[in-house]
C-alpha cells in the first residue's frame, strides 16, 4: 500500500476529513488530497507531522521510516552516542550506494540490499547499546 493510501486509511479510521487533517497540519485541504492521491509525496519531516496529527507512529504510515529509537538509541543518549551512531549508519549507506553503482542492481535487488543494510545498522546499534551498558557496570 502506498504512503498516500495509508494516510487516507488511517485518517478515515480516525473519522477525520481531509480538511480537518489539513487544519491540524497547517496546510490546505488540496495538499492533503495530493498526499493521499500520490500526486505529492510528503517529506520525512512532514510525514512525522502527519503521523503526530493522526496519533499514530510514523512507521504505521511508512514502514521504511528510520528512527533512532528503532535502532536502539535511547532517549537519554549523549551527543557522542548519536554522532557515533550516525557515522556508523552513514558508512553503511555509503557502502550500499557503492554496491548499487558497481552491480547495477534492479529495484528488487536494491530493496534486498537495503534491508540487509538496515539489519546491519540494527546490529551496530545493539552492539553500541551493549557496550554502553557494560561500561556503566
Amino acid at each position: 500500500m502506498t504512503v498516500g493510501k495509508k494516510i487516507k486509511e488511517v485518517r478515515n479510521s480516525k473519522k477525520l476529513t481531509q480538511a480537518q487533517l489539513a487544519e491540524r497540519l497547517g496546510v490546505t485541504q488540496p495538499t492533503v488530497q495530493q498526499y493521499e492521491g500520490g500526486r505529492r509525496k510528503p517529506k520525512a519531516k512532514t510525514l512525522h507531522r502527519i503521523a503526530d496529527a493522526l496519533g499514530v507512529d510514523v512507521r504505521e504510515l511508512d514502514s521504511r521510516v528510520f528512527t533512532f529509537r528503532d535502532q536502539g538509541v535511547d532517549e537519554d543518549a549523549t551527543q557522542e552516542d548519536l554522532l557515533k551512531h550516525i557515522k556508523d549508519i552513514s558508512y553503511s549507506i555509503n557502502e550500499l550506494l557503492h554496491v548499487f553503482e558497481e552491480l547495477g542492481l534492479d529495484a528488487e535487488d536494491r530493496e534486498l540490499v537495503t534491508d540487509f543494510a538496515i539489519d546491519f545498522a540494527n546490529t551496530l546499534a545493539e552492539r553500541s547499546k551493549k557496550e554502553r551498558k557494560d561500561s556503566k557496570k
